[in-house]
């Protein structure tokens, strides 16, 4: 289950876009909800959501004054906006989609999707690491020194066989 906040300054287009959410992502769960940058800055320290989606124009700042004041970012961002012309600046702070209000269903079950690989990808790479990191420790593998590519490693098993393999592979 993905843990998700919602950040719009407008009540009625905040909780019209939850109970979106609520109706087309079953995999989403809504943790909180936020009015402005200053509350959704607190709130997001407090609950580490997976998803956030976040309106650009609110009353005490932008979006991206939001995100600026969380480093790093370690949430998946949709935004959810009014505004056609913030699209690119959106994806230089790495935003998985830009979605414009009214709200569409489809659009928004593409980008929780786009989401969800992402953090699939992320959670996949970091046991990748934690696997070549212990197999390290216990001198497991080491680098292949007969080539030059420093993705090449081997494994000594245990009946003290060698064999190589790409960290690519893992």
């Amino acid at each position: 289950m993905l843990r998700a906040v919602v950040v719009d300054d407008i009540e009625n287009i905040r909780k019209k876009n939850i109970a979106i959410i609520k109706a087309n992502c079953p995999n989403v769960s809504v943790i909180g909800q936020a009015d402005s940058v200053e509350s959704g800055v607190l709130l997001i320290k407090q609950l580490s959501p997976d998803i956030v989606f976040l309106d650009v124009e609110m009353p005490d700042g932008t979006g991206f004054d939001l995100l600026q004041k969380l480093s790093p970012i370690n949430f998946k961002v949709i935004f959810i906006t009014g505004y056609e012309d913030f699209a690119i600046r959106a994806f230089r702070f790495s935003a998985i989609d830009y979605l414009l209000k009214p709200l569409d269903a489809e659009d928004l079950v593409d980008a929780v999707k786009k989401a969800e690989e992402a953090l699939s990808k992320e959670v996949f790479d970091m046991k990748k690491y934690e696997m070549v990191h212990i197999l390290w420790t216990y001198n497991w593998i080491g680098y292949n020194q007969s080539t030059t590519d420093y993705r090449s490693a081997y494994v000594t098993c245990t009946n003290k066989r060698t064999g190589y393999f790409s960290c690519e592979m893992l």
